[in-house]
């Protein structure tokens, strides 16, 4: 929104105001009561993952999500989408909205790049591999073997879907 904070409601009295020391009650300028005023977040970068992509770097993601609100927020944007396509190509529906190239730092190809959880319409959620990740970071070590296996040595992305089961047949990858 570009505004410097902005005020909440339901945390006044609760333990957030003890371990957040640039919360700030203030006066409600409209009213009778106090109100909290929270800074506005403002991430170094932002990644996330879309459907589609043109050259010209417009992102095709997600209607109903707050995609949007990290990319106008952040000061560096990255985005990974499932497929690039020529320009003109893109087409917003209900589900989807175009954002655009302005916005984005960088715009890569990266097939599955939001596996283990879905790319709505395109693939869901890989309840198999959440359940092992779940289960790998109850305890530093258990986790340890899990970044092992799916970060540390893997050499890129496609060795990372060989690795999960899937074949992708893209280029990018």
């Amino acid at each position: 929104m570009g505004i410097p904070f902005i005020p909440v409601r339901g945390i006044i009295g609760s333990d957030y105001m003890r371990v957040r020391e640039d919360f700030k009650v203030i006066p409600n300028p409209y009213g009778g009561d106090d109100v909290l005023v929270v800074p506005a977040i403002v991430p170094d970068v932002a990644i996330l993952h879309g459907f589609q992509a043109d050259s010209r770097g417009n992102v095709l993601v997600e209607r109903k999500s707050d995609i949007d609100l990290a990319v106008f927020a952040s000061r560096k944007v990255i985005a990974t989408v499932e497929e690039m396509v020529p320009n003109g190509k893109l087409h917003p529906t209900a589900r989807r909205e175009l954002i655009s190239w302005i916005h984005f730092d960088a715009v890569v190809e990266v097939p599955y790049g939001a596996h283990p959880t879905a790319c709505p319409e395109v693939y869901g959620v890989d309840e198999t591999h959440v359940r092992e990740y779940l289960h790998s970071a109850r305890d530093g070590e258990s986790f340890s073997r899990y970044l092992e296996r799916y970060v540390f040595t893997v050499g890129n992305h496609a060795e990372y879907l060989s690795r999960i089961g899937i074949r992708c047949k893209s280029k990018a990858v």
